[in-house]
């Protein structure tokens, strides 16, 4: 199983495209983002896309 970690995945444009790109591999999408709304909004709409799962952790800082 390949995985890969993007960070910035919510707000630059290069993490976002770059997960859009990777699903489409089948590769495993670890996402990581400050804004928790963004990283769900496009976790949900990756898993919409491909049949995907999500789970969220929320930032403890």
């Amino acid at each position: 199983m390949k995985a890969s970690l993007i960070t910035g995945a919510s707000g630059g444009i290069y993490g976002e495209a770059f997960a859009r790109h990777l699903l489409l591999t089948n590769t495993t999408l670890v996402l990581v983002a400050r804004s928790a709304d963004k990283q769900s909004t496009l976790a949900e709409e990756l898993e919409g896309k491909q049949e995907a799962r999500s789970r969220q952790y929320p930032n403890p800082a």
